[in-house]
Parts: C-alpha cells; structure tokens; sequence
C-alpha cells in the first residue's frame, strides 16, 4: 500500500537573507570549475528525478526521493540558486520531512519572488507543515489572487479547483490554530525499538483489551524477498504483517505472521475482531486492491479468501473495521456509485440466512464529504465511530474525526475533530482505541522516528473511561481440564435478540467479548455433548469500563451434572416468569429438543429467609412454572420433573446479600439419559 526510500539525514539549511540569486553558470565559479561541473551534473539528475515524478503514475512520488539527494549536493556547493532551493523544497513537501521544506521555499522567494507560479502554494504549505498558521494563510490568500489574475490561466487547468482549494487551506490554517490554543491533555509517545525500526511501520491494529497488535511493515526479511535484497538494507521490502503480544502494557518480540497470511506480494493490516480471532487483509492482487478474511482456527490462520461482491468491488477498498457485536463492517471504498466524495464509509451487515455480508450501504453526507475518508475503527463500546477525513474540520491533510451513535435516531452524530496533537497538518490516517479508552495507537511521522513512520501511543487521562465491559477468560472441560470449542451467543433480553455470535479457540479456550453498558445481557456457552452454561449481566448506561474474567468449565451430559439457569426471573416473591425469562428457556427447549434421549429436574432454590415451608413452595411453584413453559413449547412432559428445595440445597453462606442472590436460583439436573 505504500512505498518508501532510504533518505539520509541531511545538514541543516542557514542562509544569508541579502543573498543574490546566483545562477549554476559557469561564469559565476570561475575558481572552481570542477566542483562546478559535478554540482551542475548532480542537479541535471536531480531534474530529471523531478520531472520523472511529475510525468509518472502510481509511485512516481518516489522520484523525489531520489531527486532530492541529488539537489542537495548541487545546493551544498551553490547555496544561493532560487530554482534550486525552490526544488528541493517542493521536494520535502511530498516526502515524509515537510517539516524541512520551509527554509529552503523561503529562501527560495527571497532569491527570486517569481521563482514558480505556484510559490505563493508551496511556501503557503511548508509555512502549513511547520504549524505557523499566520504565515501560511498570508501565502494562501496570496495564492488565491493569483489564481484570480490573467496570469495563472495558462499554468492552471482547473483554477476554479484551484482558488476553492486555496479557500479550504485559509480555513484549516483557522481550525489549526484555534486546536492548538485548546491542546488535549493527551501524552504521545514511540512504543520503542521493540515495535519500531527504521522501515516504516503502519496500519495498527489492536484486539479490544489490547493483548494482541497486528501491524504492517516493510522491513528487510519480508516473505518472498530475494537473498540479495535480505542483505540490502535499502533496498525495496514488500509490505508484510506483524504481530506481537502485551503483558503489563509492555509489547513482546514481533513476530512475522507468516505464511498463508503473508505471500510473496504486498499483505497489509486492515481489522481485526474485537476477539482477536478474526483478521482482514488487503491486497492488490486483484483489481485496485480489496479486502480478505482469515479465521484462528487452534494456533494458525487460515489462508486469506476474499470478501464477497458487497464488500469488494472493481475499485480500491482501503480500510474496515468490525463493529463490537461482529454483525456489521464499516469500510472505505471508492466506488463510483452513491459516493459523497472520493473515498467514502460503507456498512454492511451480517446476512445470517446467506451467512455472508449483505448489500453495503454509503453512510451518507453527515459522515462523508466531497474530498476522502479512510481509517475507519468501530470502537467495542458500540457508539463511537472514528475515521480520517480530508473533509470537516480539519487542520490539514487528513484529521481523525469522532462520530458518536444516537440510539433514538439510529443514525451516526455530526464528526467532530479529535483534537490536538494527535491530530497536526500533516495526514494522520489509522487511529485505534483500546475498550478501555486509556490507549490510541496512530502510525505517524515525527522527529523522534527511528527512520520513517513509526507506531505511537497515545495515553489519555485517567478520569477518560468507556461505558463497558469486557468478558474474557477460557472454556474447558469440567474433567479433563482441557481446552473447548464452544458457541457463544450474547443475547439483549429485553429485545429478545441475538446481538452477537462468538467462538472460543480449540487450542486454549480462549474467547472475549464486549458489553456496552446500557443492556441486561444473558451470555450462553454450548458445546456438542455438553450442558450448556448460562451467564447474566445487567449493565446501566452509568456503569463505567470494567474487565471480567471467566473461566468456564462445561459439564458433559452425565447423570448428576447440574447447572444454573442464570437467565430465568421472577418477579419478588412470586413464581410469574418475568419477560427476561424467555430467551433461556428457548435455549433450554432447544437444548432438550438437540438430546432427546435425555431427561431433567427443574428445581427451585431460596435463601434462608421466610419459613421453611413457605420457602418450599415458592422454591416449587417456580420450578413448575419453567416446566409447564416448557411442556407448553413442545417438550414431553414424561421427560421433565420439578421440586422446590427451599433453603435446604444452598450454594453459599446466607451471610451478604450476594450470597443470598446466589442461593435464588433455579437449577436443571441430568436425572435420565
């Protein structure tokens, strides 16, 4: 997805501001012939470089790269041409170091104020780069003129293009400067030498407790490199994925991916599930470049296959992101039809009757805008949408924008810009979030890089918390300990809906998944030949971010073998199902009806407060009521049996209130098979 080259660190530019412009003639060395010649020779490369980039498609940027090298030995021998200096900063400007663009233009325009037509642009966007918002929009209002004068009609195809454009910069130079008089309260920092080298690296992605980053690098050792280029520390490296793991916020050895994910061309990072156990790729190997899947399936990924038709298209998808439920991917596409601008945000939703993405729809012009979006990331919490845009309000080149999820509505909130500094004039494309809200990741470049793009972390203040909850942990057998390949259904009781579908690994059990606050969650675990496991949690819309682990032991279907019924309500001191009660007991008919062989005990359970007879009987009126829902659903009733225990079965101590709710269940035993 993008290429770059080698360039060295270069002096530092001091110039004399009365300097003459001094031409590269032979007449005005006459001392130093020789090193006139090879100045002059290295600057006929130079143009060459330049011009090549100007007259090639595709990567012809890189020709600035190898312009500039050039220019800058003709520029250490003759410091004072106009045209030269001028070069050399048009040269920064479309590489990583802008930054450095700006001494050389104004020397430029001192030398010679008509150096180029558009000097007024590129000194305007070197001034950009460097933050000094005054002076850039001094030289855009400069340019706007000129772009309105008889002089720019034969040197600009477009100049209605061109003044709208000039128009935009004034803004962004406004919005820049008004960011950085209200800077966030955020610290950036380089993760370090263990992420980064001095190839770039980009495309970050994280699972959602940010136990796992994936990210893409061209970095010397990439799959199907040749022998010499592996010993080129220069040399061009395909774009390969990376992975490593966190413990204690502290990243581990990065580790290529390897094949099948990885191939002999370009494989970047674009999503991964909130899991962890699903990733997708891009690659440009077919048509402009589209999007692939691949699952963890035990300990290997299986072999990137290419999203359907709704997702992929002749045209160029460049990023996606899975919502927190996996029922819906956010992606960038630009595809001609329907398209707001450029590159706009698409949705498409899980189809569970095809089992495959439906139709994918624009998100339309609240989110898009006439110039590009990229980077789109769903975050876990369910309501924040985060992209790139060159449009909104941005402070220049692409800014990362925050959209938030009305509920009411069912639409995404007007995008607000994140802020300063994690947002400068430059791009910042692929921003992503931790669940906890504490981390960002942003690939960027900055003076502190190890060589080219390096991956930073963003820390936001403590007080900063999402309104979540992450469940995680492991499934096993009850007996043997070992791993389990479990369903995991998440299910909103008081819509009576499937929100979302999960899997544990077969080679360590793992699985996690979010809970936005806001719900009262039932969270079912089956597995073939198990009992399943049933787990409630009612979140408010207050409750703050919170980690949960789990572990799980599943009980094979054994005579014996009990189980909670988490999920089955009763209003207080009443046997009457409460509405919540219905998606557990669908589950139970579905797991009677799965094994028909079997047979079971309903039984109900109280605390020790009360008689013991009253106990009793509202312990068995409960357990009758869930069989008498289950008999009316279908179920033989010669296979169901109930009975009231009262306070007699306990499973902790009547002492706190917890406890107590513990003791307030209704239970299913295997009694038959």
């Amino acid at each position: 997805m993008k290429t770059y080259f080698f360039l060295p660190v270069l002096f530092c530019l001091y110039f004399n501001v009365t300097a003459q412009n001094i031409e590269f003639k032979k007449s005005n060395f006459p001392d130093d012939p020789k090193g006139f010649k090879a100045a002059l020779e290295a600057k006929k490369e130079g143009d060459y470089q330049f011009y090549q980039a100007d007259n090639t498609s595709g990567q012809g940027l890189v020709y600035y790269y190898y312009a500039l090298p050039e220019y800058l030995k003709a520029q250490e021998f003759n410091p004072n041409e106009a045209d030269l200096n001028y070069k050399i900063g048009v040269c920064y400007l479309q590489t990583l170091y802008k930054t450095r663009a700006e001494d050389y233009l104004k020397k430029a325009y001192e030398l010679n104020p008509k150096v180029a037509g558009d000097i007024y642009s590129q000194l305007a966007q070197a001034y950009h780069e460097n933050q000094h918002w005054d002076e850039a929009k001094e030289f855009y209002i400069k340019h706007e003129a000129y772009l309105k004068s008889p002089a720019s009609e034969k040197a600009y195809n477009d100049r209605e293009g061109e003044v709208k454009m000039a128009q935009k910069h004034i803004k962004e130079c406004d919005y820049g400067k008004s960011y950085m008089k209200q800077p966030l309260n955020v610290t950036v920092t380089n993760i370090g030498d263990t992420i980064n080298t001095i190839f770039p690296e980009y495309n970050v992605i994280i699972n959602a407790d940010e136990s796992v980053m994936m990210f893409t690098s061209q970095r010397t050792g990439s799959t199907g490199e040749t022998a010499e280029d592996s010993h080129d520390e220069f040399a061009f490296h395909c774009e390969d994925i990376y992975v490593t793991s966190s413990t204690n916020e502290k990243w581990g050895k990065v580790i290529n991916i390897g094949a099948p994910v990885n191939t002999n061309i370009n494989d970047a990072t674009i999503a991964i599930a909130p899991d962890g156990h699903t990733v997708l790729t891009y690659s440009d190997q077919v048509g402009m470049g589209d999007l692939f899947e691949c699952n963890l399936e035990g300990s290997t990924w299986t072999k990137p296959k290419r999203m359907n038709d709704n997702i992929n298209s002749p045209y160029h998808e460049s990023s996606a992101s899975f919502s927190y439920d996996g029922k819906s991917l956010y992606f960038t596409s630009n595809r001609p039809d329907n398209n707001v601008g450029d590159h706009d945000i698409y949705v498409s939703h899980w189809d569970e009757e095809l089992q495959d993405w439906g139709k994918a729809k624009n998100l339309g012009p609240t989110i898009n805008t006439e110039y590009s979006e990229h980077g789109v990331f769903a975050h876990p919490d369910g309501h924040a949408l985060y992209f790139s845009s060159k449009g909104h309000e941005t402070m220049g080149g692409f800014d990362i924008f925050k959209s938030e999820w009305d509920e009411t509505t069912e639409t995404w909130g007007k995008p607000k810009n994140i802020g300063y500094p994690i947002n400068g004039p430059d791009n910042d494309v692929g921003f992503v979030v931790s669940a906890s809200g504490k981390h960002g990741y942003i690939s960027a470049y900055h003076s502190d890089s190890r060589g080219k793009e390096d991956i930073y972390r963003i820390d936001f203040p403590t007080g900063t918390i999402e309104h979540l909850t992450l469940l995680k942990g492991h499934v096993f057998d009850s007996k043997t300990k070992k791993p389990v390949l479990a369903k995991i259904e998440i299910i909103d009781l008081t819509k009576h809906k499937i929100i979302a579908t999960f899997k544990s690994t077969s080679t360590t059990g793992h699985y996690l998944v979010s809970l936005p606050a806001g719900k009262n969650y039932a969270i079912e675990i089956e597995s073939d030949g198990y009992i399943f496991h049933s787990e409630n949690f009612n979140l408010p819309k207050t409750d703050g971010y919170h980690e949960k682990e789990l572990d799980v032991y599943l009980d094979k279907i054994e005579i014996g073998k009990k189980m909670v019924l988490k999920n089955i309500f009763f209003d207080y001191d009443k046997s009457t199902l409460r509405p919540e009660s219905k998606d557990e007991l669908e589950i139970l008919k579905k797991f009677m009806l799965e094994n028909p062989t079997i047979k079971i005990e309903i039984s109900g359970h109280t605390d020790n407060r009360g008689s013991h007879d009253y106990n009793v009987k509202l312990s068995e009126d409960r357990a009758h009521v869930v069989v008498d829902d289950l008999v009316a659903h279908g179920i033989d009733k010669a296979r169901l049996e109930y009975k009231g225990y009262g306070e007699d079965q306990p499973i902790a101590p009547n002492d706190t209130e917890e406890n107590m709710q513990l003791n307030r269940r209704t239970e299913l035993k295997i009694i038959g098979k």
